[in-house]
């Protein structure tokens, strides 16, 4: 694991999940059944490109254009296999979660999942060669995870044969041809963790790519409240590189 993604996992581990244990004992619920752990709220309290309001049914994730309150894009998260939510905006994108595959626009996106322990959903990356993650690497190697772009260019094509639940970008690398993405059922997620002034801001977009890819736990992250007894749904990404 690279030194930065390991402060992100120090950092979160001592700051973002402190109450969530005892709301997971006073409960006796088990945290490894999805539904259960949606229902877990997530609060964003150091980032500023995104805000999160829990409903009993459906989450809302909101974008912000970068510096600004302008809205970039309008989630509306559910979990999988209940009824779709319906919402006034005809703006909303409506997502099923945890999403069965994801596709990435950029090499650091990857960290973020692999903090998580969640590659088996990854299908699509560009650059692949820049990825550092072991793990990531070896499903590379295995023919698992396919190239779809290079730099700032992305193959569309290559892509919409994939055809990824969630594919992954920067809000600065839209294109018209976007619109065939969409077209085709992908569904664009923005991922704009960099452009936070620090580094508790960017950890906190976590709490974007763990509702995508499986059920939070303890405050919307998968991540251990104490070095020595995570949580139990965090544990498939432990001892991980």
């Amino acid at each position: 694991m690279s030194p930065f993604l390991g402060a992100l996992v120090l950092v979160l581990s001592l700051t973002a999940c402190g109450g969530g244990q005892q709301r997971s004992q006073q409960s006796g619920i088990a945290l490894g059944d999805d539904s259960t752990d949606f229902a877990f709220p997530v609060t964003v309290e150091h980032a500023h490109g995104f805000t999160v309001t829990n409903h009993p049914e459906y989450k809302e994730l909101v974008m912000y254009q970068p510096g600004t309150r302008d809205t970039a894009a309008y989630y509306i998260l559910y979990p999988r296999g209940k009824e779709e939510p319906r919402v006034a905006s005809r703006l909303a994108t409506y997502l099923a979660v945890p999403a069965r595959t994801l596709a990435s626009s950029s090499s650091p996106h990857v960290g973020a999942v692999a903090v998580l322990g969640l590659q088996e959903q990854l299908i699509a990356v560009s650059d692949p060669e820049k990825v550092n993650d072991s793990i990531t690497r070896q499903r590379i190697q295995e023919g698992k995870v396919q190239r779809i772009g290079r730099g700032m260019s992305k193959d569309i094509e290559g892509l919409i044969a994939l055809r990824p639940e969630i594919y992954l970008q920067d809000l600065y690398s839209g294109t018209e041809k976007d619109e065939d993405l969409i077209a085709s059922g992908i569904k664009i997620v923005y991922f704009n963790n960099w452009k936070e002034q620090d580094l508790l801001g960017r950890a906190e977009w976590l709490k974007v790519v763990r509702p995508l890819l499986r059920a939070q736990c303890r405050g919307g992250l998968g991540l251990p409240s104490h070095a020595d007894q995570p949580p139990r749904c965090c544990r498939a990404g432990q001892g991980r590189p």
